[in-house]
Parts: structure tokens; C-alpha cells; sequence
């Protein structure tokens, strides 16, 4: 880096953002990552880098974030403004209008100061050094000639503003006109220093104050901008996915003023955008924990570069196991066998992932020697040999790609459908790391398709479960089909990162019938009793029926956990829509103070589970700093208490209108920039499989359907309340699960609540206000705020053991919401 350019980036302190960029398996990480890298002070090789892979996706993607495009107005390159220009001039362009505003914004990079040749230090200058330093908080005897500064060596103008800098942040909780009096006193010497001057990069307080963040911000911008990233990058190696793509969108607000120093310094108390500086680098509160904490916990490959600012670059330090590396679920069978035919069955890994499989996703897995377990589920056939369906194979530096040989035999019984998926479930020490699934077609064919062997690569289809050992649940329960041909019978697999917890010895299994009937049944009959006395024990009753319907082992599974960790925090995937798990009543409870429901006995998440396409896992972390609530006027049935929970929201937490049209609805979930991260409906809603009136009501008469918020695709939303009657149903179409909250999730939301049944409007605001007080002011995890709720149900009656019992949690069980508001501003 050249003595000019502490204020600008180069290519190499970009580097792991643009390996983000180029190379990561999310879209929105490589996204938000390009975005970033764009937004930054670049010094002229850099903008060229960054302006290269710009201008490629610019010409090659459809949907562009419309951050991006602001970002890439600021680049000094002739080829991306000729695109922007062409965009801006095209009416027809889906980006007209973004390219306009980015061109009109005309924010132009800064230049690099031009070299100039040393001066000799004035005399007296390294003296009122000193006395600066003695004079910054007082003021009684600060210089007031303080031109001899221009002339201090690099170094010394340095520790000069290091040293003002750390005086400041040491003093934050000072008085407002001290600290107002001392800011004044350090831009002045900002302005006396060589233009070459720059502080170290400080550690700020564990908490420091709301109130000071914009004026933190401010001091923060006299740091050099590479120093920040590599702040940025550790942050980045302890986080997930989810953390990832928060902290890099913390970076594209932060990144205009990087570097920069305001010309009108703000005072103590005043909000702005510098507080985007701020907190990017707030530290967390003591005593979280993320991936990566724990001492050699594995570190992300690829973002770990610089440590310090200024050193050579370096490489991530590796694991005492060797690192991590990444490989593929190996699965191989054939594409079709003949009933009560032999084949061979291939389990482990592989280096690639299935031609078949359209987004795989890799398993990720020690670098060094390691034991891996895989678990097989294959309903519909047999195990030939007395061998075991479950697997243990050493992989290491000699062997990266190991797999067993099992021959299966599949079962001549009509009670069997002829497509039958077989499931495997890979872990390490304990810990599941992926599931892969492969669907066998058991039924007479040409004989070339019969003998056929799958070729050496996979043909699994990932599916993901959380991976933080931080975060990760007591009990994860996956249920899977049964391939049975009637379709009634489910599989339960169960995995603990508790020793305490034993695995089945028998994969378990169950079988229901007439669960679609039974829902809307046991829905309907609890509306119907929403008044009546016996409507407590009317739900115990629905409980009991859940609860034979979950096998035995399962339930040992949940005791046990229950013993590590009391209430135990489960994730339940399931392959079912009907069934509420979360009502069953637990045959032995653990805490007998409260209702027995699971749902009140353990903080339970669901999520939905899909056999045929790539299920993200839920993320345990979501940051959000703006908030819309969907509401309006309903002409033949007004809502008084949706009104009223809507103006709470819009109060307390600044949320945004939306009219509870169709419209408006899907152009807040489907915005590119500016979506809100969470999104209430306080509206009505109706399930009904067999009629057109499914869906979200909307204030003229209309449903917005599944189908309308599946075709969004996408969105950036992040937390999605559907505070409406039955909109928590779900039903099978087309052989996946469908319903309302499926619909949000397939977009990319990260978690969801909504009421299985009528809720009474009252004890719905109540719940409503609660939740989100709980979840954002108290930091309670959303699914423990619902297992309270539950638990509160004891001896009640009416709407007020109705209603809590009404509503599902859609996420992971432990997910923590951090509310930022005041980050709002500077979205």
C-alpha cells in the first residue's frame, strides 16, 4: 500500500469480499458482497477489479438488487456507466428507473492524494503534539495555532490521532457539551494533519451507547478502511450464512464512509448515517456465542485474510483436525429394478455433485482424519447379507472419498409404491451435516435400464440441517415418507448432538390414515367449541390423538434431551402438512407444572421438509431494522383489534403501512431494496382446500393466494407474521407440502408464525404485542416466546386456551432476533 493511500483500498484487501463474490454458493451473499466491494473506497486497481465482475453481472443477470446498481453509479468505469446510461435512456429496461437514480445520484469517488515530497518537522511541533493530547478533553490549554502539525512524519501524525481517538471513545460516557467541545478540538487537528493521516482501528466498548453511535461513526471514519475490513472478515469467519449476509449488508451502508471523515462533525447526541459505521463494528454482548468461538472451532475458508492492516495476507488458521473441506453425498443405485431384485447401494462421499441435482450443496467436513456415520432409510426394500443399514467408513488425506457397498433387495408387496426414496443421513462425532435422498423406481422395464449402475457420481438431492455447534437444537426430528403406496406410513429419523440421547437401534416408524380428514376435522371442531366448557379437554383429546401417532422411540428421544436440557429446544422437519406435532400431549411429562403438549413441554420450530428439491436449513440469527404491517379497513367485517395492533406496531416500532391489497402486498415481498426485514399481517384469512376463497383476505373482497406469493420467488423479508384465522394450515398438492407459510418459506424467508384456526381478535393483539416485545426488546427467542404461551394455557378456558394453542412457529428453535432500529435510518 503506497503512503498516499490509507484512505483508499487495494485489490488484495478486497480480495475475500470479491472470492465471496465470484465464488459463494449463496446469490445473496454474492450479491451483497459485489455490492459492498463496489460501495468502498477504491484505489484504482481495485475499482477496476471490482468494476470487472460488476460489468459482468450487470450484462448477464435478469434481477439485479437495485443496491447493487446505486453501487456500481459509484465506479469509476467507462463500461459500467455505458450500461447504466443505456438502462436510464430505456424505458423498457426493468432497471430504467434504478440506473436513473444511481446516475443522478452522481456521487464521485474520491482521488488518492498525490504523493508529496517530505518537509522538514517545524519546530515545536512534536511539543504541540503533546500538548494537544493533554489539552483534547479539558480544552483549557489546547494550541490554537495547530499549522505546525502539516509537518509530523506519517508515523507521528499516526499516534497523534490514535491517541485523540482512543481518548475520545474512553470518554464516551462524558458529559454531551464535553464531548461536543472535544470533537470540535479534533477536527480541527483532522484539518492541521497531513492528508496522509489515519488512526489505528479501536476497540469500542462491549455495549457502547445507542445514543453515541453516530458520533462513533464519525471518529471511526479516520481509520484506515482496510483495517475495518479485516475487522469485517473476522466477523465473517464466526458467523453462518445468515450472519454473513447481515454483516455485508452492514458493510454496503458503512462503506460511503470509510475513510471519509465528515466536513460537519455530528455532535454526541444526534442520529446518521456515520452510526452505519458504528455498528458494523459493535462487538457482540459478552457471553453470545457463534460459530467459531469455541477454541479451534473452524473458521469459513476463504475470508480469513488480514488480521492487521498493513501485514502480508494470510491464510485462515486451521483446525487442530486439519481444516475443513468440502465433498458431496455419494448415493448410487439404479435408476429402476425389477420387484424382488438385488442391487448394490453406494453410500459415502464424492468430489462431485449430481448431474441431476440443480442446486447442490456440498457437506462439509473435517480436513484431517475422521469417522463418518451414515444412517439409510429405505422403506420398500431390504437389506441382503444381515448387514446393518447404518455405515461407519474412516475418511482422511488417504482416502478423501470412501463409501460402502450394501445389497438391497426390493420388496415384491403392493402395499409399497413403486417410486420409493431412499434416505441417508450423514454425520460426524454426533453431529448431522447433511441429509441425501434417491428415488428407486421398483416396477418392470427395458433390461438395459434394470442392470444399468447409476455412474460414479452421486444422485442425492442435499437436503440441510443446521450446522452451528452453537446453535444447534437439543433434538432434531426429521419425518420422512414411508413408501408405502397409500402413502400413509412415515419414517422417523432423530438425531442429538447429546450423548445422552441414543439412537434408535430400528429406524421408527408409524403409519396415520385419513390425516388430511382429520385435520380440517379437529380444526373445525375446535372453532366450533371456541365457547363451549368442554373445549380444554377437547384439545387434550386432539393432543392424544398426536401423540399416538409419534413413535415410542421418538418419544424416549425427547425425554432424554429433556434430561440435558429443560425444555429442550426440538427441530421438527416434516414431510406431513397436517398434523401439529406441537399439540400432542407427551405420555410422561417433564414438567408437570404446565400442559402437557409438546409445544408447551419443549421450544419446538418446524420446517418443511421436501424429498424431491433443496431445502435451506432455518438460520439460527436474523437482524432486522424495519418492520411493515399489512392492515386495512374490511367494509363488512371490521377488524377493531387488528386496527388497534397495527397502530401499536406502527407506534412503537415505526412500521411501515401497507394497504391489504394485492398489490401493495406483493411489492413490499417482492422489493430488491428496501424490503422490510419483518412483515405482520393483521388481516383476515381462510383455508379451504376446495375453494377459491383460500387464502389472505384483502380489504376488496379478494384472496391473495399461495400461488401469488410463490410466484414473488424471492424475497429479502426475513420474518413474516400472519396474525389471520387458519392461514398456519397446510395440505399436500402435487406431492410437496403447500399452504400459506410454505409459500413464505419457498421465498427464502427465515421464519414464520401463523394460527392453525379462528383466533379471538383480543387475546390475537395480545399475542401479537407480546411476541414481538419478547422477540425484539428481550431478546427471547421467537419459538421459546410460543412454548411460554403455551405453558400460560394451564387452567385456562375459552379464546384464552384456544388461541395460544392456535399458533405455529415456522424457524429454527433457538433463532434470536437483533432488533435495529436505530440501523433503520441508514437502510
Amino acid at each position: 500500500m503506497s503512503a498516499g493511500s490509507d484512505r483508499f483500498v487495494t485489490t488484495s484487501d478486497i480480495e475475500p469480499l470479491l472470492e465471496i463474490a465470484g465464488q459463494g454458493e449463496d446469490r445473496r451473499l454474492r450479491m451483497e458482497a459485489l455490492t459492498a466491494s463496489a460501495s468502498l473506497p477504491l484505489d484504482a486497481a481495485a475499482a477496476e477489479a471490482v468494476g470487472e465482475i460488476v460489468l459482468h453481472r450487470l450484462r448477464t443477470e435478469r434481477e439485479l438488487p437495485g443496491a447493487l446498481i446505486a453501487a456500481a453509479g459509484i465506479l469509476p468505469v467507462p463500461e459500467v456507466r455505458a450500461v447504466l446510461d443505456h438502462w436510464a435512456a430505456d424505458r423498457t429496461s426493468p432497471h430504467h428507473e434504478a440506473a436513473g437514480r444511481s446516475l443522478a445520484a452522481d456521487v464521485q469517488p474520491p482521488a488518492p492524494p498525490a504523493e508529496s515530497p517530505p518537509v522538514p518537522v517545524a519546530a515545536g511541533a512534536r511539543e504541540l503534539s503533546a500538548a494537544v493530547r493533554d489539552g483534547l478533553l479539558e480544552g483549557s490549554d489546547f494550541p490554537a495555532d495547530l499549522s505546525p502539525l502539516a509537518t509530523l512524519p506519517k508515523a507521528e501524525a499516526r499516534e497523534l490521532l490514535t491517541s485523540l481517538v482512543s481518548t475520545l471513545i474512553a470518554a464516551m460516557d462524558s458529559d454531551d457539551d464535553t464531548l461536543a467541545a472535544a470533537t470540535e478540538r479534533l477536527s480541527l487537528v483532522v484539518q492541521a494533519l497531513p492528508t496522509t493521516a489515519v488512526a489505528a482501528l479501536q476497540a469500542l466498548p462491549e455495549r457502547p451507547s445507542g445514543e453515541r453511535d453516530n458520533w462513533l461513526g464519525a471518529l471511526l471514519t479516520l481509520v484506515p478502511p482496510a483495517a475495518v475490513l479485516s475487522a469485517v472478515y473476522r466477523r465473517l469467519d464466526a458467523e453462518d450464512s445468515s450472519g454473513q449476509l447481515n454483516t455485508l449488508r452492514q458493510l454496503t451502508r458503512a462503506a460511503p464512509h470509510l475513510g471519509r471523515p465528515p466536513l460537519n462533525w455530528p455532535p454526541p447526541r444526534e442520529s446518521g448515517t456515520l452510526a452505519s459505521v458504528t455498528l458494523l463494528l459493535r462487538p457482540k454482548a459478552r457471553g453470545a456465542r457463534r460459530a467459531g468461538d469455541e477454541p479451534g472451532a473452524p473458521s469459513p475458508a476463504g475470508y480469513g485474510r488480514r488480521p492487521d492492516a498493513g501485514n502480508e495476507p494470510v491464510a485462515p488458521s486451521p483446525a487442530p483436525d486439519g481444516g475443513r473441506r468440502e465433498a458431496y453425498a455419494r448415493l448410487d443405485a439404479p435408476r429402476r429394478v425389477p420387484p424382488a431384485h438385488v442391487f448394490e447401494l453406494r453410500v459415502g462421499l464424492a468430489p462431485t455433485p449430481s448431474p441431476e441435482v440443480s442446486q447442490p450443496t456440498s457437506l462439509t467436513v473435517p480436513g484431517g482424519e475422521f469417522l463418518l456415520d451414515v444412517e439409510i432409510l429405505a422403506p420398500g426394500f431390504e437389506v441382503m447379507g444381515g448387514d446393518q443399514l447404518s455405515v461407519r467408513m474412516k475418511a482422511g488425506p488417504d482416502d478423501l472419498y470412501p463409501y460402502q457397498l450394501r445389497r438391497l433387495r426390493a420388496t415384491d408387496d403392493d402395499a409399497f409404491a413403486a417410486e420409493r426414496v431412499i434416505t441417508a443421513v450423514y454425520s460426524v462425532s454426533g453431529r448431522v451435516i447433511g441429509v441425501a435422498h434417491r428415488t428407486v423406481l421398483v416396477g418392470e422395464g427395458p433390461e438395459d435400464a434394470v442392470a444399468a449402475q447409476v455412474s460414479e457420481e452421486p444422485a442425492g438431492i442435499t437436503w440441510v440441517l443446521p450446522d452451528d455447534p452453537a446453535t444447534q437444537p437439543d433434538l432434531e426430528i426429521i419425518v420422512a415418507p414411508g413408501n408405502d403406496a397409500e402413502g400413509t406410513r412415515l419414517c422417523w429419523l432423530y438425531r442429538s448432538p447429546h450423548r445422552q440421547v441414543r439412537p434408535a437401534g430400528k429406524t421408527p416408524g408409524s403409519r396415520l390414515g385419513g390425516e388430511a380428514e382429520w385435520a380440517r376435522s379437529a380444526m373445525r371442531s375446535v372453532q366450533d367449541r371456541k365457547d363451549a366448557s368442554d373445549l380444554p379437554s377437547h384439545l387434550r383429546g386432539i393432543g392424544l390423538d398426536v401423540r399416538d401417532a409419534v413413535p415410542l422411540q421418538v418419544w424416549e428421544a425427547l425425554r432424554a434431551a429433556a434430561r440435558v436440557t429443560n425444555p429442550p429446544t426440538v427441530l421438527i422437519a416434516t414431510w406431513d402438512p397436517y398434523v401439529p406435532w406441537e399439540l400432542a400431549m407427551v405420555p410422561e411429562p417433564w414438567d408437570t407444572s404446565i400442559p402437557a403438549h409438546l409445544g408447551a413441554q419443549a421450544t419446538v420450530g418446524r420446517w418443511t421438509y421436501k424429498d424431491q428439491i433443496r431445502s435451506a436449513a432455518p438460520p439460527a440469527r436474523l437482524t432486522a431494522r424495519t418492520m411493515a404491517v399489512v392492515t386495512g379497513d374490511y367494509p363488512t367485517s371490521p377488524l377493531k383489534q387488528a386496527a388497534a395492533e397495527a397502530d401499536h406496531l406502527i407506534t412503537e416500532y415505526r412500521a411501515e403501512t401497507v394497504d391489504a391489497l394485492t398489490d401493495p402486498v406483493l411489492g413490499r415481498l417482492g422489493r430488491k431494496v428496501g424490503a422490510p426485514d419483518i412483515l405482520h399481517f393483521a388481516v383476515h384469512g381462510k383455508f379451504d382446500a376446495a375453494d377459491s376463497e383460500d387464502g389472505i383476505m384483502m380489504t376488496d373482497g379478494s384472496y391473495l393466494s399461495r400461488q401469488s406469493v410463490r410466484g414473488v420467488e424471492t424475497s429479502l423479508v426475513g420474518l413474516v407474521f400472519l396474525n389471520a384465522c387458519q392461514l398456519g394450515q397446510s395440505r399436500k398438492a402435487l406431492g410437496s407440502y403447500v399452504g400459506m407459510v410454505p409459500a413464505f418459506v419457498g421465498l427464502g424467508i427465515s421464519a414464520a408464525v401463523a394460527p392453525l384456526w379462528n383466533v379471538d381478535d383480543g387475546v390475537a393483539r395480545e399475542f401479537a404485542q407480546g411476541f414481538y416485545k419478547a422477540a425484539l426488546k428481550g431478546k427471547t427467542a421467537p419459538a421459546e416466546y410460543l412454548r411460554r404461551q403455551r405453558a400460560a394455557t394451564q387452567g385456562a378456558s375459552g379464546a384464552g386456551v384456544s388461541t395460544p394453542l392456535a399458533y405455529l412457529f415456522y424457524g429454527h428453535p433457538r433463532l434470536t432476533i437483533e432488533w435495529d432500529q436505530e440501523g433503520a435510518d441508514d437502510v
